[in-house]
C-alpha cells in the first residue's frame, strides 16, 4: 500500500505561517487579496496579456541546504497539486507560470520546516479602466460620477487548507445517513484516496463477518451513524436500536477498536475520500442520503486545521446482495467547492485646487456642495488592490468650468413687417433659450413676424446653467405689410374714355404707358394706343410693396404679325397681333393665346384667323407653311473587333452632324470612320434644304478580343513530350509546327527536339483574334564519368570522377554490392574479388531528367607462379602430376621437351597437367625441359624456362 512518507520526515514545530517571502522581479505590479474564508491574504503579482509569471521564494531562517516544495492550487478539486521541488539551494525561482495560486514549503538542512508561503500569479487579459463622466459647467453644487472597470484577469479563489498528513494524533469522524430495510446486513467502511494507495478502514463490518447472525436486527434506516478516533461507545449492529445513530470508536461483540493506522501518511486535503457500504443479504434495498468526513490535526506547516468533506443531500444506491470490495457500492465524498472572489481595490477623489469632497473614498458619485468658485479638476484614482492597467488607466480627471452669474444682452432688432421673412435673434452669450410671442425656434432664436402679427412684443433669453444667469429682454415692433394688388381692368378700345385704376390699398403711385395721373391712377387708351401695356403700382415705406398688371387696348383693324415657314418638328409658337382676340385654324392648340403647333397642323400651308370681339370687333388672317422632315437614316447597326474600325453611312439629308464625337474620324460627313473603345450608340442629325432636321441612331458594337492563353510554360525531358493547353477562344492556330501533333487544336502534344516558343492565335465566335505564347523547355543531362584505375589487382581501390554537366543528384551502383546517392564529384570504392564489375551512374538534373552511364572495372588476383622441379607419377596419389600453380594470368602455354628437344607434352590451362606419359606410354625417369609463357591480367607477357625431374620411386 502506497503511503506519503516524505513530509513525515519533516520536523513540525514552531513554524510561523507567513505569506510574505514570495517575491517577483518581473511582475508589472502587485496587489493584495481579500479572502472571504478567513485565510491570511496573499500577494498578487500581475503580468499583462501574453506574459508568464515568475516567483522567487527566500527562506526566512534556518540552516543552509534549503529544499523548496512547490505546489499549485487546483480550483477543480479545491486542493493543492505538486508543481516542482528544488533541493539544496539558497533560494528558488520558478518561471513560465500560468495564472494561479502557488505555495511553497521551505525545509532547511535539518529537515525543519522554516516557512510556508503563498502568492498569486495573475495574467491580465482586459485592462483596468477608470472613467470620470464629463462635468457640466455651472456655479453651484457639483455632482461627480465615476466608474471603475476592473477588467479581467486570472480568477481568484479562497485558498484551500495547507497539506495535512494524517497521524495518530489526527481526529477523524466518518458519518452515514441512509434509508435501508433490515440494517443488520450492512457493513460500513472508509476508503482513502488513490494518491495514498486507497487504504480501506473497516468501521463496522457486516455482523456475519464477526460471527454474528447477518439478519440479527430487523430495524430500518441509518441516521447520522458516526465512527471516530475519539473515545466513544462500542457499536454492535445486532443490539443497537434502529435507526442506527450515535458516534462510536469500536465495533462488534468483542468491542474491536477501529484501526485507523492504514491512513497514516495520507494527505487529508487530497480529494478522493470515499465511503463504502456492504449489503450482504439480498431482497432489501436502500440508498445513501448523506455522508460526512472530518479530519482535525496539524498541517505540515504546524497549524491546526479541520478538513471537512460533506456530500450534501444525495441518493446513492446501496448495491443489494453485495458483500465484497469489488461489488459493494462506494461513494466518493466531494471536496468543498472552490469559492471565487473578485478583485477589489480602494479609490479616492481629489480636487485641484483643493476642495472638500464628501465620501471621497467610499462613493463613486459624491455631491460636492457647495461647489468650487474657480475652474477645478476633479480626479478619481485607484489606491491599491486592483489589477494593473496593462494599457488601461488607474486614474481619470475631468475639468469643472466655473461659470460666474451673468445677464445676457440681446442684440436690438429693427422694426419688422408682418410679411417679412423670419429673423434669427442673437445675444451676448450662446447656448441659451428664447421665449416670447413670435418665437418659433427657442433654441436658435428664430422670430417670425407673421406668427407674431402687428404689435410690440417682449422677447426673453435665458442661459440656464443652474441659476448662474438672469434672463435678458428686448422688444420687437411688427407693422402690417401693405397690399398693392391692382384691380384688373380692360380690355379697352383706342377710342374709349380714360378710367381711374384701383388697388387693394390706396395711397400708392401709378406708372406705365397710358397713365396720365400718377396719384389717381388715370389710364387713357387714346394716349397708350393699341397694344398690351404693363402698369405698375407702388406703395412706399418699409412695409410697402409693388404690383403690376397688363392692360390690352384693341383697334378696329387687327393685323397678324407674319410667321416664317416652320418644320414639322419645330416647337409650338405663340402668334401675335396688334389686338387681342380668338385664334382659329389648323394647328391652333390654344385659341386664347394663339399657340400654333406644326406637328398638329401637319405638312402644308395653313390659314390662321384672328377674330376680335367688342369693344373693337374685327377679323385678320395669315398663312403658315409647315415643311416635311428629311428622311434621315444612320444605317444598320455594325460591329467590329477591338483595335479595328468600321465605316458609318448616313443618308437622307444635305448635311450631317454626328454625336458623340468619341472615336469618329469626322462629325460633319455622312460616312465617318468609327473606332470607339467600347460599344457606342451614335446619333446623326441630318438637315435638308429647308433647314429641317431629323435624327437617327446606329449602334456600333465593339467586340472584345478573346482572352487567349497558351497555358503555362512547360519543361520536359528530352525524348519525352508534353501537352499544351490553350483556352479563351473557339478555334486555334499554332506556330511553328515543329514537334506539334496538330496546329489547329487547343491541346496538341509537343515534342520538340530543343526548347521552342510556340505562339497560338485564338479566334472567338465574333471572328476576333488574339494570341499568346508558351515556351516548351527541353531539358536533358548527359552522364559522364571516369574510373581511375579501371583495372588492376584485387583488392583494387577505384576513384570515380563524376564529370556530368548540369546534374544535381547522382546515384552510383558500384557493382560490388555497394551503392549511394550523392552530389559529390568524386567517390571511391574497393573491389575485393577477382572478377569484372559493371558500374552504373544515374545522373539527374533539376528538372528530374536522368541519364545512365555504365563503366567496366576489371579486378584480378595478383600475379604468382609456382612450377615444381620434380614429380613422381607412380600412382601413389602424391605428386603424381606436373602442373603449374599460377594466379593473375589471362592465357598461358606450357611445353615440355626431353633433353634432345623433342616435345613430350604441352598444355594451356592452369587446370591441365603432364602425367609423365607420352602418347599414353610412361616416359623414362630423368630430367626434362619446359618453356612456360603467359599473359598477365591487366597486360604484360611473361616467359620462364626450367627443368623438372621425373621420378617413379
Amino acid at each position: 500500500m502506497k503511503r506519503i512518507h516524505l513530509l513525515l520526515l519533516i520536523f513540525i514545530g514552531g513554524v510561523q505561517l507567513s505569506y510574505g517571502q514570495i517575491t517577483s522581479s518581473t511582475a508589472v505590479s502587485s496587489g493584495i487579496t481579500t479572502y472571504t474564508n478567513g485565510a491570511t491574504n496573499d500577494s498578487i503579482y500581475f503580468w499583462c496579456n501574453g506574459g508568464t509569471g515568475e516567483l522567487t521564494a527566500t527562506p526566512p531562517s534556518g540552516v543552509p541546504g534549503w529544499n523548496f516544495i512547490w505546489q499549485v492550487f487546483n480550483p477543480g478539486t479545491n486542493t493543492w497539486s505538486a508543481y516542482t521541488t528544488v533541493n539544496n539551494q539558497p533560494f528558488s525561482t520558478i518561471s513560465g507560470l500560468a495564472g494561479g495560486l502557488y505555495r511553497v514549503t521551505i525545509v532547511d538542512g535539518t529537515s525543519a520546516v522554516v516557512g510556508c508561503f503563498r502568492a498569486w500569479v495573475s495574467i491580465v487579459t482586459t485592462p483596468t479602466t477608470v472613467d470620470v463622466a464629463p462635468i457640466p459647467p455651472g456655479c453651484g453644487a457639483v455632482q461627480l460620477n465615476g466608474t471603475i472597470n476592473y477588467g479581467s484577469a486570472t480568477q481568484l479563489y479562497n485558498p484551500p487548507a495547507d497539506p495535512f498528513l494524517i497521524d495518530a494524533n489526527t481526529q477523524i469522524t466518518v458519518c452515514f445517513t441512509a434509508t435501508h430495510t433490515y440494517v443488520s446486513d450492512l457493513g460500513f467502511f472508509l476508503v482513502g484516496p488513490a494518491s495514498c494507495g486507497s487504504p480501506t478502514i473497516p468501521l463496522s463490518p457486516n455482523p456475519g463477518a464477526l460471527g454474528q447472525n447477518s439478519i440479527c436486527n430487523s430495524g430500518d434506516n441509518v441516521n447520522n451513524l458516526c465512527f471516530t478516533t475519539a473515545p466513544a461507545p462500542n457499536f454492535n449492529a445486532c443490539t443497537s436500536p434502529a435507526p442506527y445513530t450515535g458516534t462510536y470508536d469500536s465495533y462488534g461483540p468483542s468491542s474491536t477498536p477501529i484501526n485507523w493506522s492504514p491512513l497514516y501518511g495520507c494527505d487529508a486535503t487530497q480529494g478522493g475520500w470515499a465511503v463504502q457500504i456492504y449489503d450482504c443479504i439480498g431482497a432489501d434495498v436502500g440508498v445513501l442520503t448523506n455522508s460526512n468526513i472530518t479530519f482535525t490535526g496539524t498541517t505540515i506547516c504546524g497549524q491546526s486545521s479541520t478538513i471537512t468533506y460533506n456530500s450534501g443531500t444525495i441518493s446513492s444506491v446501496i448495491n443489494d446482495n453485495s458483500c465484497s470490495p469489488g461489488t459493494a457500492s462506494i461513494y466518493t465524498v466531494p471536496a468543498t467547492t472552490a469559492t471565487a472572489i473578485p478583485y477589489v481595490g480602494g479609490y479616492i477623489w481629489t480636487a485641484n485646487p483643493t476642495i472638500t469632497i464628501p465620501n471621497a473614498t467610499t462613493s463613486l458619485t459624491p455631491l460636492v456642495n457647495p461647489g468650487p468658485t474657480v475652474n477645478t479638476v476633479f480626479t478619481l484614482t485607484l489606491t491599491g488592490g486592483s489589477v494593473p492597467t496593462c494599457g488601461g488607466n488607474n486614474q481619470d480627471s475631468e475639468l469643472f468650468v466655473y461659470v460666474p452669474p451673468v445677464s445676457p444682452t440681446i442684440t436690438p432688432q429693427a422694426p419688422l413687417c408682418t410679411g417679412d421673412a423670419p429673423v434669427t435673434l442673437t445675444a451676448s452669450f450662446p447656448g441659451g433659450t428664447w421665449a416670447g410671442t413670435g418665437i418659433i425656434d427657442p433654441v436658435n432664436g428664430i422670430f417670425d413676424p407673421a406668427t407674431a402679427g402687428q404689435g410690440t412684443f417682449t422677447i426673453t433669453y435665458s442661459l440656464g446653467g443652474g441659476g448662474c444667469s438672469t434672463p435678458g429682454t428686448t422688444q420687437i415692433t411688427v407693422t402690417s405689410t401693405a397690399n398693392p394688388t391692382i384691380t384688373a381692368a380692360g380690355p379697352f378700345c383706342v377710342g374709349d374714355p380714360s378710367v381711374n385704376l384701383t388697388a387693394a390699398t390706396a395711397g400708392g403711385t401709378w406708372s406705365g404707358t397710358g397713365i396720365t395721373n400718377a396719384s389717381n391712377g388715370t389710364f387713357d387708351p387714346a394716349v397708350s394706343g393699341a397694344g398690351t401695356f404693363t402698369i405698375t403700382y407702388t406703395i412706399a415705406g418699409a412695409c410697402g410693396g409693388t404690383d403690376t398688371e397688363t392692360i390690352t387696348v384693341n383697334t378696329a383693324n387687327p393685323v397678324i404679325n407674319a410667321v416664317n415657314p416652320l418644320c414639322l418638328n419645330s416647337a409650338p409658337i405663340t402668334l401675335t397681333a396688334n389686338s387681342v382676340g380668338t385664334w382659329s385654324g389648323n394647328g391652333i392648340t390654344n385659341a386664347s393665346n394663339g399657340t400654333f403647333d406644326p406637328s398638329v397642323a401637319g405638312v402644308g400651308t395653313h390659314t390662321i384667323t384672328l377674330t376680335v370681339g367688342n369693344p373693337c370687333p374685327g377679323t385678320a388672317t395669315t398663312t403658315i407653311t409647315v415643311n416635311a422632315l428629311p428622311n434621315v437614316s444612320a444605317g444598320n447597326d455594325v460591329s467590329f473587333c477591338a483595335g479595328g474600325s468600321v465605316n458609318l453611312s448616313a443618308s437622307g439629308a444635305s448635311s450631317y452632324s454626328w454625336s458623340p464625337s468619341t472615336g469618329l474620324s469626322s462629325t460633319t460627313i455622312s460616312n465617318p470612320s468609327a473606332n470607339p473603345s467600347s460599344t457606342t450608340t451614335y446619333t446623326v442629325t441630318g438637315t435638308d434644304a429647308n433647314g429641317c432636321q431629323f435624327s437617327d441612331d446606329v449602334v456600333v458594337t465593339v467586340n472584345s478580343l478573346p482572352n487567349v492563353s497558351g497555358g503555362n510554360n512547360a519543361i520536359f525531358c528530352a525524348g519525352s513530350s508534353t501537352q499544351l493547353n490553350a483556352s479563351g477562344a473557339v478555334s486555334y492556330s499554332w506556330s511553328p509546327s515543329t514537334g506539334l501533333s496538330s496546329t489547329t487544336i487547343a491541346n496538341p502534344t509537343a515534342s520538340p527536339g530543343a526548347t521552342t516558343t510556340y505562339t497560338v492565335v485564338g479566334t472567338d465566335a465574333n471572328g476576333c483574334t488574339s494570341s499568346s505564347s508558351v515556351t516548351v523547355n527541353v531539358s536533358s543531362v548527359n552522364a559522364t564519368a571516369t574510373a581511375n584505375p579501371s583495372a588492376g589487382t584485387a583488392p583494387l581501390t577505384v576513384n570515380f570522377i563524376n564529370t556530368t554537366s548540369g546534374g544535381v543528384g547522382y546515384f552510383w551502383d558500384y557493382g560490388n554490392g555497394q551503392n549511394e546517392s550523392t552530389t559529390n564529384d568524386t567517390t571511391t570504392t574497393l573491389y575485393i574479388d577477382d572478377t569484372t564489375y559493371t558500374v552504373m551512374l544515374v545522373a539527374m538534373n533539376v528538372d528530374g531528367c536522368v541519364d545512365t552511364l555504365y563503366l567496366t572495372i576489371n579486378a584480378y588476383s595478383p600475379f604468382s607462379l609456382f612450377i615444381p622441379n620434380v614429380f613422381s607419377p607412380n600412382g601413389d596419389g602424391t605428386n603424381d602430376e606436373f602442373k603449374v600453380v599460377a594466379t593473375g594470368i589471362e592465357t598461358m602455354t606450357m611445353v615440355v621437351t626431353d633433353r634432345w628437344g623433342t616435345e613430350v607434352n604441352s598444355f594451356s590451362d592452369v587446370n591441365s597437367f603432364w602425367d609423365g606419359k607420352k602418347n599414353g606410354k610412361d616416359c623414362s625417369e630423368g630430367t626434362y625441359f619446359y618453356i612456360f609463357k603467359c599473359t598477365k591480367q591487366g597486360g604484360g607477357d611473361f616467359e620462364q624456362h626450367g627443368t623438372v625431374t621425373l621420378l617413379r620411386k
